[in-house]
């Protein structure tokens, strides 16, 4: 079993008493997507290197691990590297972004070291910025709709709190800043 753990990794478990887990990398592959790494199913330890000193699940900073000159494993689920910045055809002939709501928590310091703006990433603001819709038993299905526009927003909210919808103007919290 400890095939699929690497010799760190079988070394730890043996020291805590336990055999490695047989699932711990099953199905995880080397990022192909990264300079040096090949294609590996896990299971497949001899394409494995035996010690790393980082491994990054998913391949998040392990372009900066590399860079710094650390030797990176990155174990990534999917098929294709981007997580929040993938777009997929999950419904036939309509394509959707997975997480891109989640660029609003790009650090500025990786917008810049990364030259996204040179490579032609451009931030388009999103107004309403937020849609969630909800079904309840036994009720007409409603939803919430926020946006930029407080009144609008307030009389969105209200629907479901007159008090939460009299938050004064310039005190509610903004998820589409």
């Amino acid at each position: 079993m400890a095939r699929h753990c690497g010799v760190r990794a079988a070394g730890l478990w043996a020291r805590l008493g336990r055999g490695c887990p047989s699932h711990w990398l099953w199905g995880w592959h080397l990022s192909p997507g990264l300079s040096g790494a090949r294609l590996a199913h896990a299971g497949a330890a001899d394409q494995l290197q035996p010690e790393y000193n980082a491994v990054v699940i998913g391949a998040g900073n392990a372009a900066y691990l590399q860079q710094a000159g650390v030797r990176t494993a990155v174990l990534e689920k999917r098929h294709v590297l981007g997580g929040a910045a993938v777009t997929e055809e999950i419904v036939p002939g309509f394509k959707f972004s997975r997480a891109s709501y989640l660029l609003s928590l790009l650090r500025p310091q990786i917008y810049t070291e990364l030259e996204l703006q040179r490579h032609g990433l451009r931030v388009l603001p999103r107004d309403p910025y937020s849609f969630t819709p909800l079904l309840e038993d036994r009720s007409p299905p409603r939803s919430l709709l926020l946006g930029h526009n407080m009144a609008q927003t307030q009389r969105q909210i209200a629907q479901f709190s007159q008090k939460d919808a009299q938050v004064p103007q310039g005190h509610a919290p903004s998820s589409g800043d």
